[in-house]
């Protein structure tokens, strides 16, 4: 078995820690690298979400993950019973997923994802001011 089958295979579940052993040295190195950058990425995105306090229009995350909105890849997302997401769930199989789904990824800043927010969606409706705000001028 090849390194790039052994690892999509054990990615996408298909496969047990028993054929990572009797896989290739290549085959084991493939693996564990991919299982570190899968843990390294899910370490980033979680950091990323703690530090994300100044978001004021992308609040349901809709850019967080793709500069063309969520709703690109799963157009069903957020809806009442869209079903489950295209990616899978195991961060190793999540993450050859995004390699291979044909869509940008990105780690926005507070300001990129509202950026991305008011381009796919318009600039929110400003607020009227009060009346004693405008006389006070």
């Amino acid at each position: 078995m090849t390194q790039a089958k052994l690892a999509a295979r054990l990615a996408e579940g298909d496969g047990d820690r028993a054929d990572l052993l009797r896989g290739s040295p290549a085959s084991i190195d493939a693996w564990r690298k991919l299982e570190e950058l899968s843990q390294r990425y899910v370490a980033l995105r979680e950091l990323r979400t703690t530090l994300a306090t100044g978001v004021t229009h992308d609040l349901d995350g809709l850019f967080n993950e793709f500069p063309e909105g969520v709703r690109v890849v799963w157009p069903n997302a957020r809806a009442m019973g869209a079903g489950e997401a295209p990616w899978p769930d195991a961060p190793a199989a999540r993450l050859r997923w995004l390699a291979t789904c044909g869509h940008e990824v990105w780690l926005p800043t507070d300001a990129q994802r509202d950026q991305a927010w008011r381009d796919a969606y318009g600039h929110p409706t400003e607020q009227a001011v009060p009346r004693e705000l405008i006389a006070n001028r």
